[in-house]
């Protein structure tokens, strides 16, 4: 059974080394965010939750975004507002505040990635780009730049192991069609680590940038690094879509 009630719930990860699910929840807008930790075989609450900085836009609206865990079972948390990623402990200590710096530095972080190295690869998407800062906080840098990604609406991220990074972005590079849709559409793209586009699949099938009542679905998107397969969420649709590796032909 869910043990989920009718809070506002937005990212989810999992802690490696137990299995334990971390959820971002806020209960209304007036309420603090919190971090719930369940059993992942029964969805009994673990231990207590812990509060993290709620994520708003400039109407005051809860703003949708994607945490992860790290293989010590860290959670990482963006805050919008702040321009900055948290990193957790299991059980709530804040270890680090991640901010970036120079040209590296965040604007309103929407998502976040761990990669096995430890560093962060963030849906900087105030930039319009993926961002790769290491374990201390600093921007990864290579000839003196930092190893980004530019990626117009990007809102998530995620990585499948192999050095390729994924992401859900919202623009016009293609068509969708229909009224609801508008100039803006949500899809999937696939980069190499070196920031080469590798695909753009999906456009037009994610739901709209708006549904019908004015609220918006954001997508989110995670990779399983054993099977190579990737997971978009739609909740206009209220589905979760699959889609395998590559095949050659």
């Amino acid at each position: 059974p869910s043990p989920f009630g009718s809070a506002h719930y937005s990212g989810v990860a999992v802690n490696p080394t137990n299995g334990d699910v971390y959820v971002l929840g806020q209960e209304g807008l007036f309420t603090p965010a919190m971090i719930f930790v369940y059993d992942p075989n029964t969805g009994v609450p673990v231990g207590t939750p812990f509060e993290v900085p709620a994520s708003h836009n400039w109407e005051g609206v809860v703003t949708d975004v994607q945490i992860a865990a790290d293989s010590a079972g860290n959670v990482y948390v963006p805050v919008v507002p702040e321009n900055e990623v948290l990193e957790y402990s299991p059980t709530g200590t804040l270890l680090q505040t991640f901010t970036g710096s120079g040209a590296g530095a965040l604007k309103e972080p929407t998502g976040v990635a761990v990669d096995s190295s430890g560093n962060l690869w963030v849906a900087d998407s105030g930039n319009n780009r993926i961002v790769e800062l290491d374990s201390s906080g600093a921007p990864v840098e290579v000839g003196g730049k930092p190893v980004e990604i530019k990626s117009e609406g990007v809102w998530s991220v995620a990585l499948d192991g192999q050095g390729d990074v994924f992401a859900v972005v919202e623009n016009s590079a293609d068509p969708c069609g229909g009224e609801e849709l508008g100039s803006s559409c949500v899809h999937l793209v696939e980069y190499s680590s070196g920031g080469r586009q590798l695909a753009d699949v999906g456009a037009g099938h994610f739901g709209t940038p708006e549904g019908t009542s004015g609220v918006r679905f954001y997508s989110m998107v995670a990779v399983n690094e054993a099977s190579g397969r990737v997971y978009v969420t739609d909740g206009y649709k209220e589905t979760v879509l699959v889609f395998g590796p590559p095949v050659a032909p």
